[in-house]
């Protein structure tokens, strides 16, 4: 053999205080202990005309480290989980006609005043299912949140589809640094 090889045997890797960090499964996949959330809207939500509408989020499907913030609607960041985020949002909207559908990421703030940290837009919906997703990197600092803003001018309310799936109307992310 090789002497200059070394062969490390673990299934875990713990700090000091022994919490485990990394695991090794059975096949060698190493299976680190990244945060991560994945919330979801159960329920058809009714977003009205021209005005900003915080995107109703009712269901923790993933939550590691209690991000989840159902009474306001949000993601929260603390000082365990505060750093660069890949995050995906999707919505889906049933049988819109609008000129106008957006969603306003909020980090901080409130409606319509701040701390908007991205805006994605799709124009002229036709009388059909419109279904967007988006994906983005961000910093989040200890007391940041993630809320979603829709806005809308299809002229009177329109709602959102849900039927169930984990992906209808979503926002998920995970810790990448």
């Amino acid at each position: 053999g090789d002497s200059s090889m070394s062969i490390l045997k673990v299934d875990s890797i713990q700090n000091t205080g022994g919490t485990t960090a990394l695991t090794i499964d059975n096949s060698g996949s190493v299976l680190d202990k990244r945060p991560l959330f994945h919330a979801k809207q159960s329920s058809a939500q009714s977003v009205t005309n021209a005005a900003y509408n915080q995107m109703q989020i009712d269901t923790a499907v993933h939550d590691t480290h209690n991000f989840v913030d159902t009474g306001n609607n949000r993601i929260n960041f603390t000082a365990d989980t505060a750093g660069i985020y890949q995050v995906n949002i999707g919505t889906k909207w049933s049988d819109i006609n609008a000129s106008r559908v957006g969603m306003w990421v909020r980090r901080a703030g409130a409606q319509n005043t701040g701390t908007y940290i991205a805006w994605f837009e799709q124009p002229g919906a036709s009388g059909s299912y419109l279904y967007t997703n988006y994906t983005f990197i961000h910093n989040f600092t200890a007391t940041d949140f993630l809320a979603v803003d829709f806005y809308q001018n299809s002229g009177g309310s329109i709602s959102t589809y849900v039927a169930g799936q984990d992906f209808g109307q979503f926002i998920s992310g995970y810790r990448i640094g």
